[in-house]
């Protein structure tokens, strides 16, 4: 629990990067022959995200294979493929293995850590550090929405919009902080009961409805990007007119029509 409202900060925090260092990153992805994502576990799930991020923010191809994996294509390696390693720890002994593989074919390699001198730290020629304070839970926080976040940035980066990628990424973290400053909201459908529960897990207060009643005290954020079009993209306006909600996301498809009016009822 200590972890998860820790992340109110996370967002902050592996934002608050030297814009030199970001941009230097982005010209090695740039230039390099073949990029290369490798992580394990949670770190490999970043990896393969950060794969459709780049892709539809930056149009940008890139590599993923998981640590473990990795010198099965090692073949591919060229002396200008960078290689970049993420991992919480910066111990990890898969992706340490996939370092070593790359080094050898004369690969440049960078780090995406969270531990500053940590192994993956010094064998890696340059460094990104996530700055977000020790975690020992098994079921990462605060380290998987931090190297999303910097994912973001680099994929932003690299369409020349850093500043734009920092402000949705402030948004976020705006609205992320919001949602743990309050208690946590859980629908239960089928009985069209609201329970406002706070982080142990006890229940606070229930709300009940008939079915169409509207909680309009709930704060609500609509996640948007270029596949939000048509109702989606009329309804989100809506809430965001009415200050009824924030959007946070990229630009949406842009369709936005009615298509079919239905008369409905009282």
């Amino acid at each position: 629990i200590k972890e998860i409202m820790e992340q109110k900060e996370t967002i902050n925090r592996a934002i608050n990067q030297d814009d030199k260092l970001i941009l230097k990153v982005r010209k090695m992805i740039e230039n390099a022959f073949g990029t290369y994502l490798v992580g394990c576990g949670t770190a490999g799930k970043v990896c393969m995200t950060a794969s459709y991020l780049f892709s539809t923010i930056a149009h940008k191809h890139v590599n993923v294979e998981f640590g473990s994996e990795f010198p099965n294509f090692q073949h591919f390696i060229r002396k200008k493929s960078l290689v970049i390693a993420v991992s919480q720890s910066g111990e990890t002994a898969d992706t340490l293995e996939s370092m070593e593989v790359a080094r050898k074919k004369g690969a440049t390699l960078m780090g995406i850590v969270n531990v500053e001198g940590s192994s993956i730290d010094r064998m890696a020629d340059i460094s990104i550090h996530l700055k977000v304070g020790p975690e020992k839970a098994v079921a990462s926080t605060k380290a998987y929405i931090a190297k999303l976040s910097v994912m973001i940035l680099l994929a932003y980066a690299l369409t020349n919009k850093l500043d734009h990628g920092k402000e949705l990424l402030l948004a976020a973290a705006l609205a992320y902080k919001e949602c743990l400053d309050n208690k946590v909201y859980i629908v239960k459908r089928e009985q069209h009961t609201i329970a406002k529960v706070d982080l142990t897990g006890d229940k606070k207060e229930e709300l009940k409805g008939n079915g169409i009643a509207r909680f309009q005290d709930i704060p609500t954020i609509v996640l948007v990007n270029g596949g939000s079009a048509s109702a989606s993209e009329i309804v989100a306006g809506a809430l965001q007119d009415h200050g009824k909600a924030k959007i946070v996301g990229t630009k949406t498809f842009g369709k936005g029509s009615v298509q079919e009016l239905e008369s409905l009822g009282n």
